[in-house]
C-alpha cells in the first residue's frame, strides 16, 4: 500500500504543476488579448465592428459532455426570465429537497438516488450543490467580449452575486474567468440583532476551450476553487416544549427560543481540475471513429471544529458516549482530507446509425483525518491506504426506427466489484429506464475517526439499487387541446442492503429490502396570457423503514405572461404554490455533515406561497418575489428539517446584466 501512496503523492505533485503551468498559460494570453483586443489575422478581428450587433446571438458555449456525446445543437446565451424567481436549490429542484432553512446551508435530496460513481467516494455530499460542478461549466466562444453579471438580494442578509467574464483570444481559443459569492445571517435567533453572519460562500474558476481549425482536435479544460464555511446552530432546542414536537415549536415565538449548539464551525474546501481532449481520426468509409482523454483532480478538505464542548454536550450531543471531565476549554476539532485522481481514454464513434463510447479508466486516491483524541486531549492522525482502481465502461445509442431508440450505459469496475448498468428506451410518446447500480459504502460510512463518533465498518456490504421509471411526454386532452395537456410518471427503486445513518448519527446497514413507489402527473393549462402548471407526486416506501417520504407532493404555478406598459416590458407575473404532507424528514448531524433518521419531529404538512414578478428590460433579467404569503395565517413557522425553520417572509429581488462588448 505504501507503493501506490508514493506513486498518488508523485502523480498529485506532476498533476499539481501542470494546472499552475496551464491555467497561468491561458490567463496570460487572456489577459493580453483583453489589453491589446482580438489579434488582428483573426477573421472575427477584420470585421468591422459597426457591421455586426453583438449579443447572445453571437455568443455561444459548450459543456464538456456535448462535445463527448458528439451534440451538434449549439448552445447560445439564454435570455429566458422564466423561473427567475425559482434560484434557490430548494425550488430550483422542484422543492425535492431539503435544507436547513437558509440558501447554502446543508442540503439533500428527500428521494433515493444512487451515487453518480461507483467505487471509492468520499461522502461528504451536503454542501456540494453549492459549487460550480462540472456539468455546469460553459466554455464560450464569442464575437465580442462577455460579461455576465447576476446577483441577488434576499431579507436576513441572503445575497449571492455570480460573475462571468469571457472572450474568444483567437477563433479557436478562448478563455473565461467565474466568480461567485454568497452569504447569509441567521433566520431568527434568542437575540435580534441587525447582522448575524451564518454563511458565507466562495467560487473562483478559470476556464480554456481551444479548437483546432479542422475542428479535428478540441480541448477544453477548467480549474476551480470552492470555500463554504457555515457558523451551525444544531437547530433550536425542544427541550421546555411539552410535548416536545415541531408542531409546539412552531406555535412559539422564536426569539424566546435558543439553539442547541454554540461556537461551532463547519468548513469545506475542494479544488477541482477538468481536461477533456478528443481527437477524430480519418474517416473509412461511413465510419467515424475518435480517440478521447478525460482527466480528473479533486482536492476536498472538511473541518468541523466545536470550541464549547462542554456546554454543547449537554444540549445537543446528549446521545454520545464523551467525557468531557477532564476538558479545561479545549476545542474538539474532525478534520478529513480527500484527494482524488481519475483518468479515463477511450474510443467513440459511429457505424450508420450506431454510435458508441467505449473507455478504460483508472482512480488513484489519498485520504487522512485528522481529529483530537478525548482519551488523550492530543491530536491523532490517521490515514488509510487505498488501493488503485480500474473501471470499463461502454454506451451506446441504437435506433430501431422511426421515433424509437435504445440507450445502454454500463460501467464496470474491474475485477467484478461495483457496476452500474442502464437500458432506456424512448420514442416520441413515452421514456422509460431500467438500471441497476451495486456500490459500495463510500468512506464516511466504513471510516470516522473523531472526538464525536468512532466506527471501522468493514464488514459492511455492497448496496444494490434496482429502478424501474417510465414517463410520459406531454399530450392534448382531446376534448380540451388548445388549453390542458397532461403527462404521467411513476416508478419503483428496491434498495438491498441500504447504508443509513440511524437517529444517533450512527452508520448502519439495513438487512431488509427498502421498497420504494412513486407515481404522479404534470398539467399543463393555457387560455390566452394566463398559465398554469402543476405537478402532483404520491410516493410511499413499502419496505424497511430506514428511508422516509412525503406521501404527497404538490407544485403549482399561476402565472400572467404577456408585454405589459404598452408592449414595453415582457414578463409574468404570479403564484408560486408548494404543499407536501407531513413526514419524518430527515434530522441534521453538523459534526460529520450527514442527515440522519429522525423519529421524533413532524416536518413540512404547511402550505408555501410566492408572489413573483419575473420580466425583461433589454438585457437585463429581474424578478421581485415575496416569499411565504401564508406566514402568520397557516402559521408561524414551518419545517422542512427537524429544528430548523424554513423560509420566512421576505422581500428578494435579482437582476442578471449581460454585456457583450
Amino acid at each position: 500500500m505504501r507503493e501506490y501512496f508514493a506513486i498518488w503523492q508523485a502523480i498529485s505533485c506532476c498533476l499539481k504543476c501542470l494546472i499552475v503551468g496551464k491555467i497561468v498559460a491561458s490567463l496570460s494570453l487572456f489577459i493580453v488579448s483583453t489589453a491589446q483586443g482580438q489579434d488582428p489575422t483573426s477573421s472575427r478581428a477584420s470585421s468591422k465592428k459597426d457591421s455586426i450587433q453583438y449579443g447572445p446571438h453571437t455568443t455561444r458555449y459548450y459543456h464538456w459532455h456535448t462535445l463527448y456525446y458528439n451534440r451538434t445543437d449549439t448552445l447560445y446565451m439564454d435570455t429566458v426570465y422564466t423561473d427567475r424567481h425559482r434560484y434557490n436549490l430548494v425550488q430550483r429542484h422542484g422543492n425535492t429537497w431539503q435544507d436547513l432553512g437558509v440558501f447554502g446551508t446543508a442540503a439533500q435530496p428527500i428521494f433515493f438516488r444512487e451515487p453518480e460513481q461507483i467505487g471509492t467516494r468520499l461522502g461528504h455530499y451536503s454542501f456540494s450543490a453549492y459549487r460550480l460542478q462540472r456539468d455546469e461549466v460553459r466554455y464560450y466562444d464569442s464575437y465580442s467580449p462577455v460579461t455576465d453579471i447576476d446577483h441577488i438580494q434576499g431579507g436576513k442578509g441572503r445575497t449571492r452575486l455570480r460573475v462571468t467574464h469571457a472572450r474568444s483570444i483567437t477563433p479557436d481559443l478562448s478563455a473565461a474567468l467565474f466568480f461567485q459569492r454568497q452569504e447569509a445571517n441567521s433566520i431568527l435567533g434568542r437575540v435580534s440583532r441587525r447582522n448575524d453572519p451564518m454563511l458565507t460562500g466562495e467560487n473562483y474558476g478559470a476556464m480554456v476551450r481551444y479548437f483546432l481549425p479542422n475542428l479535428r482536435y478540441k480541448l477544453l479544460a477548467h480549474f476551480i476553487y470552492s470555500a463554504h464555511t457555515v457558523q451551525e446552530n444544531g437547530g433550536y432546542s425542544t427541550d421546555q416544549l411539552v410535548p416536545p414536537t415541531s408542531q409546539a415549536l412552531a406555535r412559539i415565538n422564536p426569539q424566546q427560543l435558543a439553539y442547541t449548539l454554540q461556537n461551532a464551525l463547519n468548513r469545506e474546501k475542494v479544488r477541482t481540475f477538468h481536461l477533456y481532449q478528443e481527437y477524430r481520426l480519418d474517416s473509412l468509409g461511413r465510419k467515424q471513429v475518435q480517440v478521447f482523454h478525460q482527466l480528473e483532480w479533486l482536492q476536498q478538505g472538511n473541518e468541523y471544529i466545536d470550541e464549547n464542548p462542554r456546554a454543547n454536550l449537554e444540549t445537543f450531543y446528549r446521545k454520545l458516549a464523551i467525557d468531557l471531565s477532564r476538558f479545561r476549554g479545549q476545542q474538539l476539532s474532525y478534520v478529513t482530507d480527500y484527494e482524488q485522481i481519475d483518468n479515463r481514454a477511450g474510443i467513440k464513434g459511429q457505424w450508420n446509425q450506431w454510435q458508441y463510447w467505449t473507455y478504460l479508466r483508472s482512480r488513484v486516491y489519498g485520504f487522512r483525518a485528522a481529529y483530537t483524541d478525548v482519551s488523550t486531549l492530543g491530536d491523532s492522525l490517521r490515514r488509510l491506504s487505498i488501493a488503485p482502481e480500474w473501471f470499463a465502461g461502454l454506451t451506446s445509442f441504437v435506433p430501431l426506427f422511426k421515433h424509437h431508440q435504445i440507450q445502454t450505459d454500463a460501467e464496470v469496475q474491474l475485477p467484478l466489484k461495483d457496476y452500474r448498468l442502464k437500458i432506456i428506451y424512448h420514442n416520441k410518446w413515452f421514456k422509460s429506464t431500467l438500471s441497476r447500480t451495486a456500490f459500495s459504502p463510500d468512506l464516511t460510512q466504513k471510516h470516522v475517526f473523531g472526538s464525536f463518533f468512532y466506527w471501522n465498518n468493514t464488514q459492511f456490504e455492497r448496496t444494490l439499487a434496482d429502478r424501474l421509471t417510465i414517463e410520459t411526454a406531454f399530450f392534448p386532452i382531446p376534448s380540451l387541446k388548445k388549453y390542458l395537456s397532461l403527462s404521467y410518471f411513476a416508478g419503483i427503486d428496491k434498495i438491498q442492503s441500504m447504508v443509513y445513518y440511524d437517529t444517533a448519527g450512527i452508520a448502519r446497514q439495513s438487512t431488509q429490502l427498502v421498497q420504494l413507489l412513486h407515481a404522479g402527473c404534470n398539467l399543463k393549462a393555457q387560455w390566452q396570457y394566463w398559465h398554469w402548471h402543476t405537478q402532483l407526486r404520491y410516493s410511499q416506501n413499502i419496505g424497511a423503514d430506514v428511508f422516509r417520504v412525503p406521501l404527497l407532493l404538490i407544485n403549482s404555478q399561476l402565472f400572467l405572461q404577456k408585454k405589459f406598459f404598452n408592449d414595453e416590458l415582457d414578463g409574468q407575473i404570479g403564484l408560486d404554490f408548494h404543499w407536501k404532507s407531513a413526514f419524518y424528514a430527515n434530522a441534521y448531524m453538523p459534526a460529520t455533515s450527514q442527515f440522519i433518521l429522525n423519529d421524533r419531529y413532524l416536518t413540512d404538512g404547511f402550505p408555501v406561497l410566492d408572489a413573483f414578478f419575473n420580466f425583461k428590460i433589454s438585457r437585463a433579467l429581474l424578478f421581485v418575489k415575496v416569499t411565504n404569503l401564508l406566514q402568520d395565517i397557516a402559521g408561524k413557522a414551518y419545517f422542512n428539517t427537524p429544528r430548523y425553520y424554513a423560509q420566512p417572509r421576505s422581500l428578494e429581488i435579482g437582476v442578471r446584466w449581460l454585456f457583450f462588448d
